[in-house]
């Protein structure tokens, strides 16, 4: 071993005293039996948990050796004196940051930068006062390295116009600073529905698959709505004009209409809209105005106005050429592209396209992806004042127990004071899981208490 240890009888045992900057930047040499605890939770303790999540690199909830190990040479690199980390300071002077290695000197940067962003420029300390809101931080920052550019990020109004219908019709990612943005992806998602919904609507525009011209599209919602009816009535004619007893069961609807005489007809419509359009005959011709079935009448009616037009009744052979007619506008609306851009229209489309800002605000995206390193490095400076202020505390509670054994302070694990039966107890501890604790508690040779605690509004 390279380094000296001192050590202090503590609670019946021997224990390592961590009395230096030194003692933490050996804390790896330190064997591990020595340690008086090798892992804790992250939640639960009376610390910080946001420093205790920093430390829990693999996220897992629980804080182990390797893991101190490495918060503690981090912070050590990172300050030029590590004898401060044992003063538990709450603001951490400029000062005292190592700008001998590159990410210390990157942090230091960002620092200033935090301080000037909040308008404390000639600060000489920064606090996590000044971290706590990283929203804040990059409120005023056009770019802030997350890829993310915002309408505040645009260097034109129509960049900033176009940022805003992409978020609007794709969806809105916020960026650091809490402003909704749109990311590299969602620009090129977005012109790429643009080309392809203009593409798609000037196929539309041929003859063949407009045979209506401008009304094909009104005609072709109301055949939807038809087809199946149509389609009925004549089936049914082809039955009567099979079997002559057909025509007169599906005409014969007396019955039903004595039962809807005795209640209001208003509230009988999905009734009568299920007979058939008109009468059924061997004739098979559906009139355009007269003995149509009132369910039906309006919208038959504005279908024949534009289909057949001036025409009285349709024939079977008229519907069938209809239906061929509308074959390659359904195949048309069923390959429809550029959906999400729909709201816009085809002229604001083109327009769009025309403008042609796709590099730009992709350019935007990456002058902002430019400054990750920076901006990732401020989001360190937290870490580095958390670090600064409590892993001295972490380690106290963690390597020696220093706080449990020190009288009139209390270690992490310790959940408060409990008053009952005019006794006071201090050894107060979080139990999680009360059933797999109680199968060891019998072998602890000391009398537990175990409590429920609520507050009085049943919280």
């Amino acid at each position: 071993m390279t380094h000296s240890w001192s050590f202090s009888s503590v609670g019946g045992e021997k224990r390592v005293n961590l009395e230096s900057g030194e003692d933490l930047k050996h804390l790896h040499a330190l064997d591990q039996k020595l340690w008086t605890a090798l892992s804790c939770p992250v939640n639960g303790l009376e610390a910080d948990s946001r420093t205790l999540k920093l430390i829990d690199k693999d996220g897992d909830g629980q804080i182990r050796v390797p893991e101190i190990l490495e918060a503690v040479s981090w912070i050590c690199e990172m300050i030029a004196n590590p004898n401060e980390l044992l003063e538990q300071r709450k603001e951490l002077p400029l000062s005292s940051i190592d700008t001998s290695n590159p990410v210390g000197k990157q942090l230091l940067a960002s620092a200033r930068i935090i301080l000037a962003n909040l308008g404390k420029p000639d600060a000489q300390t920064i606090s996590l006062e000044d971290t706590a809101d990283m929203n804040r931080i990059f409120a005023e920052t056009k770019f802030n390295g997350d890829g993310i550019i915002t309408s505040f990020s645009a260097e034109t109004e129509a960049q900033s116009l176009v940022i805003e219908r992409i978020g609007a019709l794709l969806g809105n990612t916020p960026d650091r600073s809490g402003k909704p943005g749109i990311s590299a992806e969602s620009i090129v998602a977005f012109y790429g529905h643009c080309r392809d919904y203009v593409s798609w609507l000037d196929v539309g525009t041929a003859k063949e698959i407009l045979p209506f011209g401008e009304q094909t599209s009104e005609a072709y919602t109301l055949f939807e709505r038809l087809k199946e009816k149509v389609d009925d009535f004549f089936l049914r004619c082809q039955l009567a004009s099979f079997n002559s007893d057909a025509g007169p069961i599906f005409n014969g609807i007396s019955e039903s209409l004595k039962e809807l005489n005795r209640v209001s007809l208003t509230q009988c419509e999905s009734e009568i809209a299920s007979y058939p359009l008109a009468q059924v005959s061997v004739q098979a011709k559906i009139p355009v105005s007269q003995g149509l079935n009132p369910a039906w009448r309006e919208m038959w009616q504005a279908f024949c106005a534009i289909c057949i037009p001036g025409k009285n009744e349709m024939d079977e052979a008229t519907w069938l050429s209809i239906k061929a007619l509308f074959q390659p506008y359904s195949v048309w609306i069923q390959s429809a592209k550029g959906k999400p851009v729909e709201a816009l229209g085809k002229e604001t489309c083109t327009q769009i396209l025309q403008e042609n800002l796709e590099q730009e605000l992709l350019d935007l995206v990456q002058r902002d992806i430019n400054l990750r390193e920076e901006s990732d490095s401020m989001i360190l400076v937290d870490q580095l004042i958390r670090y600064y202020r409590d892993i001295f505390f972490v380690l106290k509670n963690f390597v020696t127990f220093n706080d449990f054994y020190s009288p009139g302070k209390k270690a992490i694990f310790q959940a408060g004071r409990l008053y009952i039966d005019q006794r006071s107890c201090d050894l107060c501890i979080r139990v999680n899981d009360m059933a797999k604790h109680k199968a060891m508690a019998s072998l602890s040779g000391m009398y537990l208490l175990y409590c429920d605690c609520t507050s009085r509004d049943g919280e």
